[in-house]
């Protein structure tokens, strides 16, 4: 069993403790995703951003544009601190740590499931702190949805036609982002990349 059933496995025995007549739906290909929200309401969907393979910040767009009034958490190992307002600016109802007790997944499906968004204390904090200060002094916080993405995949070392593949995008295409990604981070090589991505915390 890989690492992603294994996870849905466990998040179906967390949430059936709580949700007794919960039906929970377990899948690790996005295109049987979008099939099955074509034909399917769901109150809520758990969304790992870690789905080999697979473009989690198009695939919550794609979802939220069929479904504007899904739930989506995500549910992820990255980083909340890099991760989590990207996704809830998209439109996500909230954003989950695996390292999070099962407790606060329960509680967080909960919120959800009341119609109302969740984020941890950690998060909630550090929102608060950058709307008083008005700005963030992570570089990286100026990069695109899409070039966080590539930067993402230049950091495990996918080629640019690896990359192409899984993000659905020319090959040019991914010359162009990472010109713009050196660009705005003011760094000439992967190295360089590297070396920000390791002072600035950036989890891949």
């Amino acid at each position: 069993m890989d690492d992603h059933s294994i996870v849905i496995v466990g998040v179906k025995l967390i949430l059936k403790q709580k949700f007794l007549d919960i039906v929970v739906e377990g899948l690790s290909d996005a295109n049987e995703v979008l099939k099955l929200i074509s034909e399917k309401h769901f109150d809520v969907i758990i969304l790992d951003i870690n789905m080999a393979g697979v473009d989690t910040i198009s695939l919550t767009s794609e979802i939220l544009r069929h479904r504007p009034d899904t739930n989506i958490l995500i549910y992820s190992t990255h980083s909340e601190d890099h991760y989590a307002k990207r996704f809830l600016k998209l439109g996500v109802a909230g954003y989950l740590s695996k390292e999070a007790p099962n407790e606060e997944l329960i509680r967080a499906v909960d919120l959800l499931l009341q119609g109302k968004k969740y984020v941890s204390n950690q998060v909630e904090q550090k929102i608060l702190r950058e709307i008083s200060v008005k700005n963030s002094d992570n570089v990286f916080e100026l990069l695109s949805d899409r070039e966080v993405e590539v930067t993402r995949l230049l950091l495990r070392g996918y080629s640019s036609k690896q990359m192409s593949q899984i993000l659905n995008l020319h090959t040019s295409t991914i010359g162009t982002y990472k010109t713009r990604i050196m660009e705005k981070l003011d760094i000439t090589n992967i190295i360089d990349l590297k070396n920000l991505a390791t002072l600035y915390h950036f989890d891949i």
